[in-house]
């Protein structure tokens, strides 16, 4: 049996065994030994009402906790920003209008909304018709310093770069700061459908017969199965795909990244206003700094969803993207504009301590989970929780967590488990984790927080 299974079938074991009896010690101890041979096993866990500790083994260790990082940023979210729509992103119409023309600039604020679509570019374009303006006698003017310009995640693998779950995270994001290519065979060629013009792909995929099979425990690989084997460069340009595609092997989409999210939100701004027919005669200008040198005509303002939905999505989906805003965005509600990971993790730590959560010693470089960077404990990962647990304010984040058969990635895990979960999961690479509640809504709730580091 391979360790991640063994370790799920461990995780499975330990929530169904009646935690009211005692002692529950030597059973837990059985069942996490086999994997205790080769990683490290933390686990915290108590009765959610009391705070009494049932069972611990090595919760003090500082591990990976991968996307339970994510529990520590719904708590300090909740507790920081603002709960209607914690993003903003405006289009000011500054200058002077007279008929149809605009003599002036359009000044876009990046407010680094994660959700932003192409549809809210739309709401744009339409305020300026609904304006009756068909031509600009000035500048696009783009400001995109909400956060600082270190859009990669620090203490991520270099390889991720390019794919979308690791995305970019920006000032401006749009379209997820993600696009989908189509890799398929014709006349014994592969071929790369790109809708994506601004960002070339330079295609070295080859098409063989069989795929070889070199994978090794410490390879990464952009798509990697028995017949596929994909791999790219995120530091050419073009950008550079590479592997091999078996011969018959269906049709597949990919997703990567968006190399500049600020010059590809220029780009799509840019097309839209030529195809809604509004002539503009100046540049689009990138600044970081809001002029204050001509009137104010009106502002036009998309909100983001409320912060209730974007933790739902990031709890429920595991969204990355949406995790690693929100934790750039309490940075900004504490030190405001240029926010950066560090002064992030500085305000993330500062909401924590509010309700008594302190660890010194615990790393939380990004939101997410995906910086190799980050060490919390299980036990500070159980004190988040059981603090949650027992604040009015913040208890109303367990709803917000997967579940077992329901969607998200719980929907086909623990479903054999006797009594309602409330979870978080995590994944990397020699990471395996879970943490959450047990029956929160029943007569003996428990607090639990597993975190597995190793082979």
């Amino acid at each position: 049996m391979q360790i991640k299974e063994l370790t799920y079938l461990c995780i499975l074991s330990v929530l169904s065994i009646s935690l009211s009896a005692k002692p529950i010690s030597h059973d837990i101890d059985s069942l996490i030994a086999p994997i205790s041979e080769k990683a490290t096993v933390g686990i915290m866990i108590s009765d959610s009402t009391t705070g009494d500790i049932l069972y611990q083994n090595q919760a003090g260790v500082y591990m990976q906790p991968a996307s339970n990082m994510k529990i520590i940023t719904a708590i300090a979210a909740y507790s920081t920003l603002a709960p209607s729509s914690p993003f903003q992103t405006t289009m000011q119409v500054v200058g002077k209008q007279t008929l149809d023309t605009l003599d002036g600039d359009i000044i876009v604020q990046g407010g680094g909304d994660p959700t932003l679509q192409d549809k809210d570019i739309d709401q744009f374009i339409q305020s300026l018709e609904d304006h009756n303006i068909k031509k600009i006698r000035g500048n696009i003017l783009i400001q995109s310093n909400h956060f600082d310009n270190r859009i990669h995640i620090p203490g991520s693998v270099w390889e991720e770069v390019a794919d979308c779950y690791a995305g970019p995270t920006s000032s401006l994001t749009l379209n997820n700061n993600c696009f989908t290519i189509k890799i398929h065979q014709e006349n014994q060629k592969v071929l790369l459908d790109n809708p994506n013009p601004f960002q070339p792909i330079d295609n070295r995929i080859a098409l063989e017969n069989t795929c070889p099979n070199d994978f090794v425990p410490s390879s990464h690989h952009t798509v990697f199965t028995k017949n596929i084997h994909i791999d790219h460069n995120p530091f050419s340009y073009p950008q550079k795909l590479l592997g091999c595609l078996k011969k018959a092997e269906p049709a597949f989409d990919l997703r990567l990244s968006i190399r500049n999210p600020s010059e590809y939100f220029s780009h799509v701004l840019r097309e839209k206003l030529l195809k809604a027919k509004i002539i503009t005669t100046g540049r689009v200008k990138h600044i970081n700094e809001h002029p204050s040198y001509k009137k104010v005509l009106w502002q036009e303002t998309l909100t983001s969803p409320s912060l209730e939905d974007l933790l739902e999505d990031m709890l429920v989906f595991s969204n990355n993207r949406i995790a690693n805003h929100l934790f750039k965005q309490i940075g900004f509600t504490y030190y405001g504009d240029q926010s950066s990971w560090e002064s992030s993790e500085k305000a993330v730590l500062k909401a924590l301590s509010q309700h008594g959560i302190v660890d010194e010693d615990a790393s939380i470089t990004d939101g997410a989970g995906l910086s190799r960077n980050n060490r919390v404990s299980a036990q500070f990962l159980h004190q988040c929780l059981q603090t949650a647990f027992q604040s009015p304010s913040l208890r109303k984040i367990i709803p917000l967590f997967a579940q077992p058969k329901q969607k998200g990635t719980l929907r086909y895990r623990l479903r054999q488990t006797k009594k309602p979960i409330y979870a978080k999961t995590g994944y990397l690479k020699g990471v395996i984790s879970l943490a959450g509640y047990i029956d929160p809504y029943g007569p003996e709730p428990k607090t639990f927080a597993i975190l597995i580091n190793g082979s």
